[in-house]
């Protein structure tokens, strides 16, 4: 599993007795169900492996360590403001021409509302997978995307699954990440259970805007160790 983006946060009041029950269990509660044609949104866990009937959690343990991959999926109906907004600007004028009078803003609104949920059933789906792991050796929680929004509904459904137990979740400062991963691969000295593929951008910190992006590149190649080092 490779995150392209991902946030960090420190998970308190955790407890090393939640690492003996079932993850799956507490996850099940509110294990995803299809939007109902009605509703604009659903949201809940699913497998985050390849098979919709395998377990909701993947864990993998050691001796000294253990970690846990979950996914939380949402499914948006796509219904653009624009096609409601036809739709409704039709009806009006039908209206008005069969009234021979002028709709009021409000009945306006009010077909709005009503065309909405007419055409609702119709939209497509849109699916959203966030994936994230829990290392409960140094009690992190590190959720895969780099949208505030989305990182917070992960964290909101991870909560609620796991009540009664009241867990605090933090953001780390994500300002002493870069630094530390810039090390990562200027001393290729990283964390045994990551892995430095052959992609990565680096930014200038003294400039804004100013950035390298490397594809398919090893990076621990003289040329781009020349860029961190000057950075």
């Amino acid at each position: 599993m490779q995150f392209k983006q991902a946030q960090v946060f420190k998970i308190e009041n955790f407890g090393t007795h939640f690492a003996h029950q079932l993850m799956g269990d507490a996850l099940g509660l509110l294990k995803f169900q299809p939007c109902l044609p009605s509703l604009p949104y659903a949201k809940g866990w699913v497998s985050p492996t390849a098979h919709d009937s395998d377990p909701l959690v993947f864990s993998v343990d050691s001796e000294t360590s253990r970690y846990d991959l979950i996914c939380l999926q949402i499914e948006e109906k796509i219904l653009p403001r624009s096609v409601v907004s036809h739709a409704v600007k039709e009806q009006v004028k039908r209206l008005e021409e069969e009234n021979g009078a002028r709709i009021s803003s409000k009945v306006r609104r009010e077909l709005m509302e009503e065309m909405t949920h007419t055409l609702l059933p119709k939209a497509l789906s849109k699916i959203i997978k966030i994936y994230g792991y829990i290392d409960y050796c140094n009690e992190l929680l590190i959720v895969g995307t780099g949208s505030p929004v989305k990182a917070q509904e992960f964290i909101e459904l991870f909560i609620r699954a796991l009540q009664p137990l009241t867990v605090v979740i933090k953001p780390i400062n994500h300002e002493s990440l870069p630094p530390i991963m810039t090390s990562w691969v200027a001393n290729k000295d990283y964390p045994e259970f990551l892995s430095i593929n052959k992609g990565c951008l680096l930014k200038d910190p003294g400039t804004a805007g100013r950035s390298i992006r490397c594809q398919q590149q090893y990076l621990g190649h003289p040329n781009i160790q020349e860029f961190i080092k000057n950075d």
